[in-house]
Order: structure tokens, then C-alpha cells, then sequence
């Protein structure tokens, strides 16, 4: 770093020790957001959990306290569980009770779990109906507590009823306040069973016991059912698949998997050879072979050949048992071609179940069948926007050079492949789902369908997507069409202009609506308008839903739904939504994916992510890449517009306290980010910051450009740069 005492020494002081560490404060404040919890913990409570987890207690307790004090209700839940425990300070389960008591208050489901965790070592009664809150709020560790407490009371039904509410839960990457408690952390390593979590987290285990539990009850008979070995072996292949080494034969097949299909020489490639060549009893044998070992592919095929008559004698309930017990371990293409197999038999409600499931496992095959279900079955409105909804998942995934059983099945898949003519240079069925989805999708668009405002410009970019991919519509060939194209968009500008503002107005028109009720706390409307944006495409609207489907803010709670519509946002490409993954990423310690995200961000124009990109850059002394990212946000103009970060309650308290004295007419994260890169372009300029070289004609530009924006400290700081 360049020696800066050529400069005022009160100035470089005043940079480095006030300016420096604010923006750090500032960095660390928006690196913090994890967008789906209820607290996000300031920095006494995060200070405190780094002294916590060194088992310097009492350094911990005081950064809890003064957390506590400036109501930060994080620091307050794990100051009580100090006092529970008796952490650093003299146990006092009163004390404890009276703070757990007050976080409560805000109804967050791991403040009554905490609260009732607590309680039932005084009054068990009272313990247990804060546990009930809290596991019908949908916390799983709290409906694991009162399944166990079930268990032990000998009420079998209902201990059954609280562990499959467990049990159904999806694992998480997310550490609640519990899993910084020593006795806790050794729970994890020391377990009675053997599960191998790949987050390793206090919730995961209390999922997967829950699935092991609900398995044995189904295996054994117990907890009130009758015995069901296939309902057992649904749960007990869900905890295998999460990590549970039940010590079977060959159980670590089950994680080696995907890398054994691969092999040249699996059961399964060897199936396939035998099947190309329709030497049926050679691939009966392989995919036998493979499906005892745990291929999932094998035991796909199998399903199949029993479905189609292939080397064995068609039996529709055999294939349903084959594919059922592949679908029910999480397989996508299993899921897929069980679905339309009951659909086939009649089945429809529980076909479309196992459709959903795939679909929402990422199986663009079956986003693009469920689709077409959807807008065939159904001349409503409804149905059209459910079609809308999946065609418009199944465009978010690349093409691919993989293959999956589904590409094997010719004479189930062929009658799919039949609806276009598409030309691919890899003709999977996934590819052709993507494609077929990107012209249904102009489909919608040029017929204004789904809710969608009719827009030619928009239903030919998807058509042209859809051309390049390889597409035969019967139109003259590129060059042709593309002057075509231009004559056609020249004779209707008007209206094709009109098409696309109406729908962008609209869209956000809907957005602006929503936001404004939810600041308002009028969430049902809000949850309307973010309804409406969603389904006209809006990601942000996608992972606001999101967010008030994990809370229960104007909507029922549901997580489930909520990752869905998650996963549909974060598929977009939207630059916000990028930016709030990635933030939410490197929080978590995905620090590369996180970075990757917020590149891909701030490459969009996303002032926020080039700010954090430059603060983190310039954590790291990194000047070159820290000035590139600061100058990009510092150029961009302030702007009315509020994104996602600012109607986040946890984020937009944080922003009213925020450390660098920035008073905006309106102080939006856009804005703050702006103005925060003008700053601190200033100190780098002003005193060689970084390693920046030293240019004070550079620094005043961008103080006095901050202090037009509003820098309360602009003057001063101008001041001490001298002439």
C-alpha cells in the first residue's frame, strides 16, 4: 500500500479510522442479509456469536447484552439461552424465560422454540404449547421436540403426525441460533445413528431422524399404522438419500451413484447396448442387475421395458412398483415416466402429483409435459397461467450434450418429440423440452395468453430463440427472415411499441402497487399485486412472493412453495435477483458462488452489486478491481425506484442507522449505494487507500459530487485535503 504522509495526517486519520472501518460496517451490514429469516443479527450479536463459538463466553454475553439493549432480538434469544445454560454468566432459567419471553413477542418461530425449549424445564405443559406454536409455524426442530415428547407420553399417533411434518421438511444450508451451543455441535458429531449431512446443521438432523422415524414406524408397525414396506421404504430412501448409513449392502451406491452411471461398464450402459440391438432378455438382465445395486436409472429402464413389453410380459402394476420405488427416492426421470404412466391408467391426480414433484425437481422434460397439460386440459385462465408458469421454467435450463432413461424410451417419448420439428445437434429430450417451451412461450405472447399482453416483439425473440436452437418452422432461411422480419416490425412499429410498453407498465405498474402495500403492512394486497407481476414475468415480484410464502405475510405459510418460487426467480437472470443470491450465497460461505453471482450482477448495471463488489475487492487491498467496481455504481444516476432490499424490514432498519451519514431525499439501497461508491473513491483518492495511487483532483470530484448526493461529511472531509 502507498505511504500516504504526504497528506494531512488529521485527514488520513480521519479516512482510515472513520471512513475505512464505516464502509467495512456498511460491507458486512448488506453481506449479513440471508434473505429468508425472520432476524438478521447485527453486529454486537455477530461479534458475540465469534466469541461464542471460541468458547470465550463472557465476552460473548457482553456483546449479547449491548445487542439486546439496541433491540437487536437475535442477540436477545441467545442471550437468554446464556442464561438458560449458563453460559458465561451464573444460570438463571427466570432471567432466561423473561428474555426469551420478549423476543417472542414478534411471534418468530425459533423465539417460541427457544422460549418453549426453555419453559418445559419449569412447566412442561406450558414449554410444550410454545413448541406447538412454533412447529405450526413450520420450524422442524420444533416439530421433531414435540414429536419426541409424543413418542415418550406413548400417543403414537400424534408422535407420527409431528415427525412426518418433519420428515417432509427440505434440508437446509441455514445455522439457527441452537447450532452455535456446544452440546449441540457434539449432538452433531456423537449420534446414536450414523447420518452424513452434507450441511451439517441441528434442523437437517432433526429432518432426517424424522424420516428414519416415520420409516420405522411404517416398517415395523408402530406409532399407530399398520405395517406398509413400501411407505417405509419411501421415508427410509428420503434419509438414505440425505445422508443416513443405515449400513445395508451396498448402501454407499446410493451416493456413488451418478458417478457409477457414468462408468462405460455400469449395468445400466450395458442395458442400453443390449436394447439398441433389441436383445431384450441380455438387457432385462443388466437393468435387473443394476437396480438390485441401486441405479436408478437401471431400475427406470426396467419400469420401462415391463411397461412396453420388452423381453417381459406387460404388467402395469409391476411398472408402477418399479418406477414407484425409483420416483419416491427423488429421481426426476422416474417421476416423470411414472406420471405418465398413471396418467395413461387413469390416474390422473396422482400422475400430475408425481409430474409436479419432477418438475419442481428441476426435470425440464416434465416443466414442458406438465405445461402442455395445463394448456390443453384447461380453456380457463387459470389453466393458461399454470402453463405460462412451467413453460417459462423450462426456457431457464441450457441446452446439454447428457442424456437421461428418458432418451431411451422411444416409444413412450415419441409422440412428445413428434409435436415440432427440431432439428438439434443433441436430441434429448431435454433439449427439445427447452426449445418446444421457447415457442409455446411466443405462442402465448403473439396470442395473449396466460394473462400475457399480446406483443409481436416478444413473441418473435422467442421464436428466433427457438430458430437458433434449431427450430424448423417452415420460414425462409435466416438472412431471409431476419429483413422479413425488419419489414414486418417497420409496418407495425406503433402497435408492436404500444404491445411492449402496455405490458412493461403493467408488469411494473402491478410491482409498484404491491411495494407500496407492503410498506404499508398491507400484505394480502401486496401478495395480489406481487401476484399479478409474478405471472407477467417480474422476478423481483417472484422472490418477494417468496419471502411472504416462507413468513405467512399476506398469504399461508408455505415453505415448500416458497422455494419454488425462489428457484423461479433465481433462474431468471434478473440482475437484482442475482444480487440478492449472491449476497445471500457469500453470507453463507459460498464465497465463489457468491462472488460469480454478484459478478453477473454488477456486468447488468446493478449499482448495489458493483458496490459490494468493490468493498469486498477492496477488503482484500484488491485497488485496481475496487476502484473499477466504486467508479461503475459512483457513475450511475440516483433513482426513485426501490428494489427487493428495500422493502426487507430487517434490511431497511439497518439503512436508517447506517454508519457513513448519508442524507437522501430518498434512501433507497440503489441510492445508498451510489453515493457510499462516491465516497469512498474520495478516501482512495485522498489518501491511498489500496494501494490507489494518490490524485487529490480525483478525490475532490468525488466528495463534492457525494456531498451534492447528499454526504453530510463532504465538507469536512473536503476541508482536510487543503488547496
Amino acid at each position: 500500500m502507498m505511504n500516504s504522509s504526504s497528506f494531512s495526517p488529521s485527514m488520513t486519520r480521519f479516512a482510515r479510522n472513520r471512513f475505512v472501518h464505516a464502509s467495512l460496517r456498511v460491507s458486512a451490514l448488506l453481506l449479513s442479509l440471508v434473505f429468508f429469516t425472520a432476524f438478521t443479527p447485527g453486529d454486537e450479536c455477530r461479534c458475540g456469536l465469534d466469541s461464542f463459538e471460541k468458547e470465550d463466553y463472557e465476552t460473548a454475553v457482553k456483546h449479547f447484552t449491548d445487542g439486546a439493549v439496541e433491540g437487536d432480538q437475535a442477540a436477545r434469544m441467545m442471550l437468554g439461552m446464556c442464561y438458560s445454560e449458563g453460559y458465561g454468566v451464573k444460570k438463571d432459567e427466570a432471567k432466561a424465560v423473561r428474555l426469551l419471553r420478549e423476543a417472542a413477542k414478534t411471534d418468530d418461530e425459533i423465539a417460541l422454540m427457544l422460549l418453549g425449549m426453555t419453559l418445559r424445564k419449569i412447566d412442561e405443559k406450558d414449554g410444550l404449547e410454545y413448541l406447538k406454536k412454533s412447529a405450526d409455524k413450520g420450524c422442524a426442530l420444533a416439530q421433531f421436540q414435540v414429536a419426541g415428547w409424543y413418542f415418550e407420553q406413548d400417543e403414537g399417533s400424534k408422535a407420527l403426525e409431528y415427525f412426518k411434518k418433519a420428515a417432509a421438511q427440505p434440508l437446509t444450508g441455514d445455522r439457527i441460533l441452537l447450532d452455535y451451543l456446544p452440546e449441540i455441535r457434539e449432538s452433531l458429531r456423537d449420534q446414536s445413528l450414523k447420518i452424513n449431512l452434507k450441511e451439517e446443521n441441528i434442523t437437517n438432523s432433526a429432518i432426517v431422524y424424522s424420516q428414519i422415524m416415520v420409516g420405522s414406524a411404517y416398517k415395523a408397525g408402530l406409532l399407530g399404522v399398520e405395517s406398509d414396506q413400501s411407505e417405509a421404504e419411501k421415508w427410509l430412501a428420503k434419509a438414505r438419500k440425505n445422508g443416513w448409513d443405515d449400513g445395508a449392502a451396498k448402501g454407499t451406491e446410493t451416493k456413488q451413484g451418478a458417478s457409477k452411471q457414468a462408468q462405460d461398464d455400469s449395468e445400466y450402459r450395458k442395458g442400453l447396448a443390449a436394447l439398441e440391438k433389441k436383445d431384450y432378455e441380455t438387457a432385462i438382465r443388466h437393468f435387473t442387475e443394476g437396480s438390485v445395486e441401486g441405479d436408478r436409472n437401471a431400475q427406470v429402464m426396467l419400469g420401462y421395458c415391463c411397461d412396453a413389453g420388452l423381453g417381459m410380459t406387460p404388467d402395469n402394476d409391476k411398472t408402477v412398483r418399479i418406477l414407484r420405488s425409483a420416483a419416491d427416492s427423488g429421481d426426476g426421470s422416474a417421476m416423470t415416466f411414472l406420471a405418465l404412466v398413471l396418467i395413461g391408467l387413469e390416474e390422473k391426480e396422482e400422475g400430475m402429483s408425481y409430474l409436479k414433484k419432477a418438475a419442481d425437481t428441476g426435470c425440464a422434460p416434465a416443466q414442458f409435459m406438465i405445461a402442455c397439460l395445463y394448456a390443453v386440459d384447461t380453456s380457463d385462465r387459470e389453466g393458461e397461467e399454470k402453463a405460462l408458469e412451467y413453460f417459462r421454467m423450462a426456457v431457464g435450463h441450457p441446452l446439454t450434450d447428457g442424456d437421461t432413461p428418458l432418451d431411451h424410451m422411444p416409444s413412450a417419448m415419441a409422440p412428445i418429440l413428434s409435436t415440432f420439428k427440431i432439428n438439434l445437434k443433441n436430441n434429448n429430450l431435454g433439449n427439445f423440452s427447452v426449445v418446444a417451451s421457447q415457442i409455446m412461450l411466443g405462442s402465448f405472447y403473439e396470442q395473449g395468453k396466460g394473462g400475457l399482453k399480446k406483443s409481436s416483439a416478444k413473441a418473435e425473440e422467442w421464436y428466433e430463440k427457438a430458430r437458433n436452437n434449431g427450430w424448423d418452422d417452415g420460414t425462409k432461411p435466416a438472412a431471409e427472415r431476419k429483413q422479413t422480419a425488419s419489414d414486418t416490425a417497420s409496418d407495425t412499429a406503433n402497435d408492436t411499441a404500444n404491445d411492449t410498453a402496455n405490458d412493461t407498465a403493467d408488469t411494473g405498474s402491478e410491482y409498484e402497487k404491491g411495494a407500496a402495500a407492503f410498506k404499508e403492512k398491507d400484505y394480502v394486497t401486496a401478495v395480489e399485486h406481487f401476484t399479478k407481476s409474478s405471472d407477467a414475468g417480474n422476478a423481483e415480484a417472484k422472490l418477494i412472493l417468496s419471502y411472504c410464502l416462507s413468513n405467512g405475510f399476506g398469504i399461508e405459510r408455505n415453505k415448500a412453495e416458497s422455494e419454488k418460487m425462489a428457484k423461479a426467480a433465481e433462474r431468471s437472470g434478473d440482475m437484482v435477483v442475482d444480487a440478492v443470491f449472491g449476497s445471500s450465497l457469500y453470507g453463507e460461505g459460498k464465497k465463489q458462488e457468491g462472488l460469480a453471482l454478484l459478478k453477473q450482477s454488477a456486468d447488468k448495471g446493478c449499482a448495489y452489486a458493483q458496490f459490494m463488489l468493490a468493498s469486498l475487492y477492496s477488503m482484500d487491498d484488491d485497488g485496481k478491481n475496487a476502484v473499477k467496481y466504486y467508479e461503475l455504481a459512483a457513475v450511475q444516476p440516483l433513482t426513485d425506484k426501490e428494489i427487493i432490499f428495500d422493502l426487507i424490514p430487517e434490511m431497511s432498519d439497518k439503512l436508517k442507522n447506517q454508519t457513513l451519514r448519508i442524507e437522501l431525499e430518498n434512501s433507497n439501497m440503489t441510492n445508498i449505494s451510489i453515493v457510499s461508491s462516491q465516497i469512498m473513491l474520495g478516501l482512495a483518492y485522498g489518501s491511498g487507500l489500496w494501494g490507489v495511487e494518490p490524485d487529490l483532483e480525483k478525490a475532490k470530484k468525488w466528495c463534492e459530487l457525494a456531498g451534492k448526493n447528499g454526504w453530510a461529511d463532504a465538507s469536512k472531509t473536503l476541508k482536510s485535503f487543503g488547496d
